[in-house]
Formats: C-alpha cells, structure tokens, sequence
C-alpha cells in the first residue's frame, strides 16, 4: 500500500510447479472463433448499419430508435 488509494500490485502465475500450477491447454481453435464472429458480424449488419447506431458488439447493438416489432422474439 503507497497511501490510502494507491497500491502496486504484481501478479506472478506459472512461476513453480506447486498444487497450484496451471497447465495452459495446448489445443485451440482461432478459426472456428473467427467463423463465429463473422457470422455474427454478417448478421447484425443489417443493424450495425443503420444510421441511428451509436455502438455494436458481437451479440448486441445501441440503436436510437426501437427496433420493428417483426425483428424481436418473446
């Protein structure tokens, strides 16, 4: 602790082979991550380009106006 609203912090991890060790998974697939996100991107785009969007992610949008009630599921 430096003073009442400041610390430094240093975060150690994998650095013994103790209980505690964490082997990372050697296997992953960047592709099929990609693929999704792609997908997801085709179809938000309809909304993404809208001109009332003021921000989007892979699974939401802020738009400025309410979306038609066709395009929203219970």
């Amino acid at each position: 602790m430096l003073s009442k609203n400041n610390y430094i912090v240093a975060y150690h991890s994998n650095t013994d082979k103790g209980s505690d060790y964490w082997n990372s998974p050697k296997n992953s697939v960047v592709q099929l991550a990609a693929a999704i996100t792609a997908s997801a991107r085709i179809y938000m785009y309809p909304y993404i380009s809208r001109e009332d969007c003021y921000y989007t992610d892979t699974d939401s949008v802020v738009l400025g106006q309410p979306l038609p009630k066709e395009d929203i599921s219970s």
